[in-house]
């Protein structure tokens, strides 16, 4: 039986709400042991909160004692005071609660089972910020994810037909502003008669965080979840909703530690690219200074795969559905021959919902 230190007033979005109206926000889906493990305390009232401590609840023992992370910006999760209670090096599989600040967290579940409808995610390997970006390096298997806003779709039937042809599952996400376009709806509903998984990428593909700061949040988080909201809204005409199809892609595959707990707040389940998978620069054009021709990357995704100890074993590679009129030279156009390289390598491909 959880004990409470305060009388509980009401619960909303798995946070116990006391009279000092200090809440501490986890993840209700549950950590990995080997993961990122990140709750959040937030406050109305500046605090002088020095530790907080992660408290089992078999035993009652404390196991985790940590110092708060300031946020700098707590206006944006529209409080006077956040912190954040990182717990990462706890990988013991267990239930506890933890507790700051003269207060008590809902249960905080640690193990394999957590997100018990992502089968064998628990192997994936995350970011810094507790995004997966790799599946199970163990297993020869390559996850080929596509992204799409409003604008840029010229290679749609291109990647759905080769995809077809040469009988690989993709994984495409796509913007509110995508989902409600008429011109898309007959080719949306092919992927998912051919078996593809559909997830969100943002309504209005925001952008979260400073390009130089990275720490600097730029949207709140009643916006990042009302975007959220939005994007599910026009995915459902589709019979795609937020329980079904909850792993997301961040718009511009960029992000921080504020906008990735707010997603998974929302019940969402972040991924990205495998880093150096190179795959991702098929939106430059030859004027960036970043530009990468198709031939290049097909030769640097070689590379990489050739210089990775366990090769593109579980590599997540994007692949954007449309770029930019200014690029000719259009890397889905090359997506059979890599497809049909990867085969040789001895790689099979699957659907990020279903990773082995």
């Amino acid at each position: 039986m959880k004990r409470l230190l305060f009388p509980v007033l009401f619960f909303v979005l798995g946070t116990v709400i006391v009279p000092a109206e200090t809440v501490i926000r986890v993840n209700e889906m549950g950590y990995y042991p080997v993961s990122v493990k990140i709750a959040m305390l937030l406050s109305d009232e500046q605090q002088d909160v020095k530790t907080f401590q992660l408290v089992n609840l078999d035993t009652g023992a404390v196991v985790f004692e940590g110092v708060p992370e300031a946020v700098a910006d707590a206006s944006v999760w529209g409080k006077q005071a956040v912190r954040r209670l990182r717990f990462t090096s706890v990988e013991k599989s267990g239930k506890y609660v933890i507790r700051a600040a003269g207060v008590e967290s809902p249960v905080v579940l640690i193990g394999n089972d957590a997100h018990k409808d992502l089968k064998n995610w628990h192997k994936a390997i995350q970011d810094r910020y507790g995004v997966v970006v790799r599946f199970n390096p163990e297993h020869k298997t390559v996850y080929l994810i596509f992204t799409a806003h409003s604008d840029l779709y010229d290679g749609k039937h291109v990647i759905a037909d080769t995809l077809k042809a040469e009988q690989v599952p993709g994984s495409f996400f796509f913007t509110g502003a995508f989902f409600a376009d008429p011109q898309h709806r007959d080719w949306i509903r092919r992927l998912i008669d051919e078996g593809h998984y559909l997830g969100a990428h943002s309504d209005q593909h925001l952008l979260y965080a400073d390009w130089n700061d990275r720490s600097k949040t730029l949207v709140t988080r009643q916006e990042c979840l009302d975007d959220l909201k939005a994007n599910f809204e026009k995915m459902l005409p589709f019979g795609l909703t937020r329980t079904a199809n909850r792993i997301y892609v961040p718009p511009y595959e960029y992000y921080n530690d504020d906008s990735v707990f707010w997603c998974e707040e929302f019940g969402l389940r972040n991924i990205n690219f495998t880093p150096r998978s190179v795959t991702f620069f098929d939106f430059t054009t030859p004027e960036m200074r970043n530009y990468k021709s198709s031939e290049t990357i097909f030769n640097e995704l070689k590379a990489f795969e050739a210089s990775e100890a366990n090769g593109l074993n579980g590599a997540i590679l994007l692949i954007h559905v449309g770029t930019s009129p200014d690029r000719k030279d259009k890397f889905y156009n090359d997506l059979p021959e890599v497809i049909r390289w990867m085969k040789q390598k001895g790689y099979s491909f699957g659907r990020v919902d279903e990773p082995l």
